[in-house]
């Protein structure tokens, strides 16, 4: 009977041990996420991300860019009043040491940090216009997305695209690359009307195109694998890199009020990069799927990607290390 009481009480003890490991697990878990910490770097979005597949472009950037932070030692995190973002740290509490960095579409200083950085992820002007950025101090640094610059004069450049380059991939089938995709997705923000491009798509469709939508990047990749040409409408959406990842002939079409030339636009895709993106050419479609080529694109692309990613004059300029 005493031998299993005390065997009884040494179970106990045990599984107590084990509740204890857990609980200052969970505590650690919780106070590396607690809004109470004083972040290096805080970045401040008119939305909190939420970790779906369906991500835009610009969230993926902002979760890409305090990881990448995060990595280097200094301490970064999404400002939020909520745990949704689960992939970053979030925080609702900064100093006056934090380096707040706010999305383009912000207007003014919210958070009346001291020191502000200003991505440009998307182009202000067709945020809010002149009037937006009359709300920035003149002493706000203002922040490339690559060489995607706005038009402003930019102080310091980012370079982050969180690129899922291990999600996409190229076989050695091009028998099978028959199909042939046009995108939409932002292309309304390009200067397309729902006329010009509904004119423009049906063209497309004579040709035996077929619309191409965005899904988790399963998916996408499968697809990708039996297409032989893409064509977007959206002259900015990552889905055109995609396609040279996958063997795809990719091709950008800008609208008829697009003043830019296809050098311009091609040259300036940010951090996407632009090897292997060509300007529409019918004359493209006829020629025959050229395999070798589009597989020497693939490879070009994933050598630029090796060493994309850089936040050295972000680090430097506020001297974070």
């Amino acid at each position: 009977m005493k031998r299993n009481i005390n065997t009884v009480l040494i179970l106990l003890s045990i599984l107590l041990f084990f509740v204890i490991l857990l609980l200052i697990s969970h505590k650690d878990s919780k106070e590396s996420f607690s809004s109470n910490d004083n972040p290096k770097v805080c970045f401040y979005y008119s939305q909190s991300p939420k970790i779906t597949d369906s991500l835009s472009g610009g969230e993926y950037a902002i979760l890409k860019f305090l990881k990448l932070l995060n990595a280097r030692g200094i301490k970064s995190a999404l400002y939020s009043a909520d745990t949704q973002t689960g992939q970053v740290p979030f925080t609702n509490k900064i100093s006056d040491e934090t380096v707040v960095v706010y999305s383009e579409e912000i207007k003014g200083n919210p958070l009346q940090a001291t020191k502000v950085g200003r991505w440009m992820l998307y182009n202000p002007y067709m945020r809010g216009g002149q009037e937006l950025i009359d709300t920035w101090n003149k002493d706000d640094v203002l922040i490339s997305y690559g060489n995607y610059d706005c038009g402003l004069q930019c102080d310091i450049r980012v370079d982050v695209v969180e690129f899922n380059e291990d999600k996409f991939d190229i076989k050695n089938r091009p028998e099978t690359k028959t199909k042939k995709y046009y995108i939409i997705h932002k292309a309304m923000k390009c200067g397309w009307t729902q006329e010009s491009l509904d004119r423009e798509v049906y063209r497309l469709k004579m040709m035996g195109f077929e619309e191409f939508r965005i899904e988790s990047a399963e998916i996408m990749n499968e697809k990708m694998q039996d297409c032989s040409v893409m064509v977007s409408f959206d002259v900015n959406t990552y889905v055109s890199n995609i396609a040279v990842l996958c063997g795809a002939l990719s091709m950008i079409k800008k609208s008829e009020t697009d003043t830019r030339s296809y050098e311009d636009i091609i040259g300036k895709r940010g951090s996407y990069g632009s090897i292997g993106i060509k300007p529409f050419d019918a004359r493209l479609l006829e020629q025959p799927y050229n395999y070798e080529e589009r597989l020497r694109e693939s490879n070009q692309y994933r050598e630029y990607i090796k060493t994309a990613n850089n936040i050295d004059e972000f680090v430097k300029r506020f001297s974070l290390e």
